[in-house]
């Protein structure tokens, strides 16, 4: 699993939240065999930025797939009206010491543990650290780690709030909103090189589409990737390298109000977990 963070998060769609003064948006890719975690900051040309002062642990980003009916299905019995969605909260240490996220630490959602919230049908599934195999479920100072819902009730869909309790430590507010911008396409290649002495399964360049459906540009600036340490766990991770020069399309990496654009970035192969 890797991330990365591009100033300016189906893949799915991107709220947004601050993180150093740029607005946050964070996606989580996955497939069998190759696990990616990418977070994007996408700078609004005509917002005011406003930094934030940072907490020791604090959700730095959350990532939101509304759910939809598709007009291409076909329905055995009518299908349950409320709309929820898939939710990826981004959750940072930026404390001294390890932040302990083991089983005899409660991760409660609205009061609830993830358990209570899938025998009441509120939600469908959860990949948290309850029902993670690593034996080490620790967060260590300065990585973070992804908390992921999927939600069953429109108690979880968009334009509701929540909190998050871990342990003792302060709640933590978040809201669930429909997004204005995400990433319609992330693909993840490698490509061969003259110095390349065989194939290899290791992705080094990686391809983003986004699609802007909010009323301002967006420009694209960076791209900084999150990597897991070797042979540790790899739900935790640890800021790397940033990208400054981006192949962006259209040229000036800038994401038109209602449009949309990307860019491709080549870099040093990536751990496929």
């Amino acid at each position: 699993m890797s991330v990365a963070r591009l100033r300016l998060a189906s893949m799915a769609c991107l709220p947004t939240t601050h993180l150093h003064g740029y607005p946050l948006m964070l996606t989580h890719f996955q497939n069998p065999g190759l696990r990616f975690l990418i977070s994007i900051a996408l700078l609004f040309i005509i917002v005011p930025l406003v930094a934030q002062e940072s907490v020791a642990q604090e959700i730095c980003g959350l990532h939101v797939t509304p759910h939809q009916f598709s007009s291409e299905m076909r329905w055995r019995r009518p299908p349950n009206p409320e709309l929820s969605a898939k939710v990826e909260l981004f959750v940072l240490n930026n404390e001294g010491s390890a932040l302990s996220l083991a089983n005899d630490v409660p991760i409660l959602f609205d009061g609830h543990t993830p358990a209570d919230l899938l025998t009441e049908d509120q939600w469908a599934w959860h990949d948290t650290p309850a029902v993670r195999l690593t034996e080490d479920n620790s967060l260590p100072p300065n990585s973070l780690t992804v908390l992921t819902f999927n939600g069953k009730s429109a108690v979880w869909g968009t334009g509701t709030n929540h909190v998050l309790s871990i342990g003792s430590l302060a709640d933590r507010e978040f809201a669930i909103t429909q997004p204005q911008a995400w990433l319609s396409s992330v693909t993840f290649l490698h490509e061969k090189s003259d110095s390349d002495s065989h194939a290899s399964v290791y992705p080094n360049r990686i391809y983003v589409h986004i699609t802007n459906m909010s009323g301002a540009d967006l420009q694209i600036r960076s791209l900084q990737l999150w990597l897991p340490r070797p042979d540790a766990n790899h739900h935790a991770l640890y800021p790397a390298r940033t990208f400054d020069e981006l192949a962006c399309f259209p040229n000036g990496g800038v994401v038109p109000a209602k449009g949309k654009g990307g860019f491709s970035v080549a870099c040093e192969s990536l751990p496929l977990t």
